[in-house]
């Protein structure tokens, strides 16, 4: 009996990962991934966390909303990942953490469902830790998977876990792809806009090129707000022309505008951009 839903679980994996494959979107990827995981093997919750720089950041989940709400965007150092998979059993790609060996640092932070677990030696407890990492086929860790809920609120069977990490492995796979044709699809783009931006300055009225090169920067860039300006003989003080996008984006302030010249002419000495956030001092 606990056989039986093999075959339908291989052939829905399939099904999956032949869509997740013609798709170039790593979100919309990790997004079918996650809901694959819950509607095809029936966990409760899935989360996928991408991997930037050192930081396991959670971009998806599949599952209730509300938990979604509690843990999207969650930052875990991968350190701290590597830790809890020190006291781990080892199924394959899986990774087991029972509740009783959880790191307490982790215990802390973790999310765990509100329910009371079995009294069976099969029952799942709510602070049980089940996920994978992410590898694309040349070993690079991309990411990390986690579940929870699972079917019965029981730990999985050896066939529970070995579809899982049918879906990890494939997992991995499709998300590397997805990337590098991301960044492909990116290079094109760029290609496209150093081009039209190219173009644009062979134009004979200066107004008409920074207008043309605005709409192929933003376009290039998928910006939601561009400004260009010029200043003459290296006066910052003096405005001769600019540009914006959206084309009817209303002028700015002078002192915004003073801002900006002052950035742009140290951007100019630094040889690099200069980056403004809510942060900077």
């Amino acid at each position: 009996a606990k056989d039986a839903p093999r075959p339908d679980g291989v052939r829905k994996l399939y099904e999956l990962m032949r869509r997740v494959n013609s798709s170039s979107d790593p979100a919309e990827v990790l997004e079918e991934i996650a809901r694959g995981v819950v509607e095809v093997l029936g966990f409760g919750i899935a989360a996928i966390a991408r991997l930037e720089g050192d930081i396991l950041v959670m971009t998806t989940v599949a599952g209730p909303e509300d938990v979604r709400e509690q843990i999207i965007g969650r930052r875990t150092p991968v350190s701290a990942i590597l830790n809890e998979f020190a006291q781990a059993d080892e199924w394959g790609v899986l990774r087991f953490v029972p509740h009783d060996r959880m790191p307490d640092a982790l215990e802390e932070s973790a999310w765990g469902p509100g329910f009371t677990p079995g009294s069976a030696p099969d029952s799942w407890h709510p602070l049980d830790a089940l996920s994978a990492p992410l590898y694309s086929a040349t070993g690079q860790l991309l990411g990390n998977m986690s579940v929870d809920l699972p079917p019965g609120n029981r730990i999985p069977n050896r066939e529970e876990r070995e579809l899982l990490e049918m879906f990890v492995v494939q997992a991995g796979l499709a998300m590397y792809n997805a990337q590098q044709r991301e960044r492909l699809s990116d290079q094109v783009r760029m290609g496209e806009m150093l081009r039209a931006v190219s173009s644009a300055g062979q134009l004979a009225e200066l107004d008409v090129s920074l207008r043309e090169a605005a709409q192929a920067v933003a376009r290039g860039l998928r910006t939601e707000h561009l400004w260009i300006r010029c200043f003459p003989n290296g006066d910052l003080g003096q405005l001769e022309q600019s540009a914006a996008y959206p084309p009817d984006e209303r002028e700015q302030a002078a002192d915004q505008v003073q801002v900006k010249a002052v950035l742009a002419s140290r951007a100019a000495r630094l040889g690099r951009p200069v980056v403004v956030t809510a942060r900077t001092s």
